[in-house]
């Protein structure tokens, strides 16, 4: 059984925010352009790096029709977070992306409380099951509180033809993705880098959700390539060995009390846009100018072919 949606890079955009916490737009319209010059079609706003837990509905407005502006008539795919703590908040958000123009939805569970059973199978009857005509990725992340089986996934997709696609989140063990793509075949299940090239050495077809290898977009496209082919396991190999070193540089950063997920999305994204501010919304701390400056450091001494030509 083919996945209802194919595999391929998943990519997300990044929200610069001026020392005001406004938007500075020209630059997210940056942003937004340098991922669909590298050919990254797939592309989404409001995961992790987008900061969806934390917008207003205004600025979930305002940002998502920026992003629907840069993107008309250009991807493969373009997709609106939606991180809310109740069903009326998520309906709000998916009515907004309607109106602009989004066929694609990323969902998480709500975080306040763990989902029962019951509360389940409601919220995938009131977004998927209320919205026949949209697609629907699941994000299955702790910060959710439950985390869903491939079981529970299978019996899901079974029920929901729309829903698509399923982005894991964190180091999940191989077993377990072999498990999900094998009773629900009918989902794309994305990966991040790590987990992408050690599936394909196992022979798993994914989607590859890039965090790391955003650093260089060009190698990122290289690796997903390969993973397809099932080709050059060798090569693979090589590939893993350097995102995992890439890991290790990031985990020896002073982050000095930041700890979101997004605050390693922005050191990335400043790799390409320089000057990219590295704050979040408050109350979250992002990462300090120190951070960035061994960070950069590192790259450029210990994997500098991970590095990509800096536009001007």
């Amino acid at each position: 059984m083919k996945p209802r949606l194919s595999p391929r890079i998943l990519c997300s955009c990044a929200l610069p925010w001026t020392d005001r916490f406004e938007l500075d737009e020209s630059l997210f319209r940056d942003v937004v352009r340098g991922q669909l010059a590298k050919g990254h079609t797939s592309i989404y706003l409001y995961g992790t790096a987008g900061e969806g837990y934390a917008l207003t509905l205004k600025q979930f407005e305002s940002n998502s029709r920026v992003f629907a502006e840069e993107t008309e008539g250009k991807t493969s795919l373009r997709q609106l977070g939606i991180i809310a703590l109740s069903i009326p908040q998520i309906q709000e958000r998916i009515e907004v992306g309607r109106a602009l123009g989004f066929g694609s939805y990323q969902l998480s569970f709500p975080s306040w409380g763990e989902l029962n059973d019951l509360e389940r199978d409601l919220f995938f009857e009131t977004t998927c099951g209320r919205n026949p005509d949209c697609s629907f990725l699941f994000y299955n992340v702790p910060r959710g509180l439950r985390w869903l089986s491939p079981g529970e996934l299978s019996v899901l997709a079974e029920r929901h033809p729309n829903l698509v696609a399923v982005k894991w989140a964190g180091r999940v063990g191989m077993s377990t993705i072999r498990s999900a793509v094998e009773q629900a075949p009918q989902l794309c299940h994305f990966v991040g880098d790590i987990g992408y090239a050690e599936a394909s050495l196992q022979g798993l077809t994914c989607g590859q959700l890039i965090s790391m290898a955003a650093s260089n977009r060009l190698l990122a496209n290289e690796l997903f390539e390969l993973g397809q082919t099932g080709s050059d396991k060798e090569r693979v190999r090589q590939l893993l060995k350097d995102l995992n070193h890439h890991s290790s540089i990031l985990r020896d950063l002073p982050m000095n009390g930041s700890h979101m997920d997004g605050t390693y999305d922005k050191l990335i994204f400043r790799l390409h846009h320089p000057g990219f501010p590295l704050r979040l919304l408050p109350p979250y701390l992002g990462a300090s100018e120190e951070a960035f400056a061994i960070y950069r450091n590192r790259m450029q001494e210990e994997l500098p072919h991970w590095l990509e030509p800096v536009s001007e």
